[in-house]
């Protein structure tokens, strides 16, 4: 039973200071996203990563490149994007 309360407390602790470890990164995350939300239009987004071809993908993996080092600013900009309902390969989404 030691066992595993020894192991059940190190889960905790490794838990706690990943959480220490990570905090800047969740919080530039969620600012990126919120700057996004409040700043970017809907049509400059469609416009920069729209579309198909070279361009786009080539955007779109610069901006994914310079989020990488990050992938909760990744995760936070995917949800801004669904929440203003973009659909980048046919404009505003009908849902």
């Amino acid at each position: 039973m030691t066992g595993v309360l020894t192991t059940i407390g190190d889960g905790f602790k490794d838990a706690f200071l990943m959480a220490w470890e990570v905090w800047w990164a969740l919080v530039l995350g969620f600012a990126i996203s919120a700057i996004v939300q409040a700043w970017v239009p809907r049509e400059r987004i469609q416009n920069a990563l729209g579309g198909s071809g070279f361009r786009p993908v080539a955007v779109a993996t610069g901006l994914g490149a310079a989020s990488s080092s990050c992938s909760y600013a990744a995760i936070a900009i995917a949800k801004s994007t669904h929440v203003l309902r973009l659909d980048f390969a046919f404009g505003p989404s009908r849902r």
